[in-house]
């Protein structure tokens, strides 16, 4: 949920976001960031650069396994896959939708039970919305704000169900052995998260707000933010 380059340049670059922000919570509090994976799911639903059909089996037979520990972060920003390599941070297992998380809380937080529904509330986010936690928007919009997947889940289960198929990763990096997994979860994005933006910071309350170099940093009540989408999105037209 961050783009550092909204500071312009500073002293330290990735490092020193990553520092600040652990430095922020202290050593009882939690910095979770999103680490998601879309290049591993089924080349049949690709919809930025689709494939052609033709191509599909070789993509699927070729695309290595989700690891927790070597699987990059790659549509991230360069803080994002900088924070995965930090000493101390785990990471949800999740093959498409996982988590990153440092802290008191950093394995609680990101121990999966199923697979099944990400975003939901028996997921990192859910977790986070039980801890009270704070949403960080570095230079970014709600485009990119992750937390209202968790409204979206909510909602969206009483709508349409889908299932997705991944690879995970089952033997080591020199001797790989996938297999996929399918799982429950919802469409996401099927609501106009800019709008909600305008209409949340048009209420006046949970977001503190400061002018950066080149965008602004915004921190957000997780809790009063999902509430607030969750009963936004029942008047919202869902677009599949």
């Amino acid at each position: 949920m961050l783009w550092s380059k909204a500071f312009d340049w500073i002293t330290g670059d990735s490092r020193a976001v990553i520092t600040a922000l652990c430095q922020a919570v202290g050593p009882t509090g939690n910095v979770v960031m999103p680490s998601q994976t879309p290049e591993l799911s089924d080349p049949s639903l690709w919809t930025e650069g689709p494939e052609p059909e033709e191509n599909w089996q070789p993509i699927r037979e070729r695309t290595m396994g989700y690891s927790k520990r070597l699987t990059p972060a790659i549509g991230q920003s360069e803080v994002v896959e900088l924070f995965r390599n930090y000493p101390g941070v785990v990471r949800s297992m999740n093959p498409l939708d996982s988590f990153t998380a440092w802290g008191s809380r950093a394995k609680w937080l990101t121990t999966d039970t199923t697979y099944d529904f990400p975003f939901g509330d028996d997921g990192v986010l859910g977790r986070l919305y039980e801890l009270h936690a704070k949403l960080v928007l570095i230079g970014t919009n709600f485009e990119t704000n992750t937390a209202l997947h968790l409204a979206e889940t909510r909602i969206n289960r009483n709508i349409k169900v889908i299932e997705e198929t991944a690879p995970v990763e089952m033997g080591d990096f020199l001797h790989p052995q996938k297999k996929m997994v399918t799982f429950k979860n919802v469409e996401l994005e099927t609501y106009d998260f800019l709008k909600l933006e305008r209409e949340f910071e048009a209420q006046g309350t949970g977001m503190a707000k400061e002018d950066l170099p080149k965008g602004k940093l915004r921190v957000i009540d997780m809790r009063q933010c999902v509430d607030f989408a969750e009963e936004k999105f029942k008047t919202y037209t869902y677009t599949s």
